[in-house]
């Protein structure tokens, strides 16, 4: 049960109203997908920002838009992005992106198709462009 508050304000006199509801049901279109939605607060939980640095663990090489925004917010801080792969082709490692480097990458991306959808870029392999910046050691 949950407790619903209404206020109503009549000339100078306000009057507060509660009562109790039974259900509350969630409504969706039919495109909404409970895994994402999941996913999307796991990858709220791997985004850190420590020791002044956008810290975020990933199955492959990820970068969205809270990100971006936490790095240019902050133009001191490196991208330090773990990753610790599923499978496919991405090894494991550490990517080290200084700040410049990694906000140009991702405004050239962000003109693409999963970016204007998702507000995200992701790829299983290391990009060309950010090899210098990955360690699997």
């Amino acid at each position: 049960y949950y407790e619903f508050e209404s206020y109503s304000l009549n000339g100078s006199q306000i009057s507060l109203k509660s009562s109790r509801l039974k259900k509350i049901s969630w409504y969706s279109n039919s495109k909404f997908n409970h895994t994402d939605k999941n996913t999307k607060l796991q990858r709220e939980k791997n985004l850190n920002f420590i020791n002044g640095n956008v810290e975020h663990s990933a199955t492959r090489f990820f970068v969205n838009e809270k990100i971006y925004q936490k790095l240019i917010g902050n133009s001191n801080s490196n991208f330090i992005l773990k990753v610790t792969p599923n499978k496919g082709k991405h090894p494991k490692g550490v990517y080290t992106i200084p700040n410049s480097v990694i906000v140009k990458y991702i405004e050239t991306k962000r003109s693409f198709y999963n970016w204007q959808k998702n507000k995200t870029y992701h790829q299983d392999g290391i990009p060309k462009n950010l090899k210098e910046y990955f360690s699997n050691h």
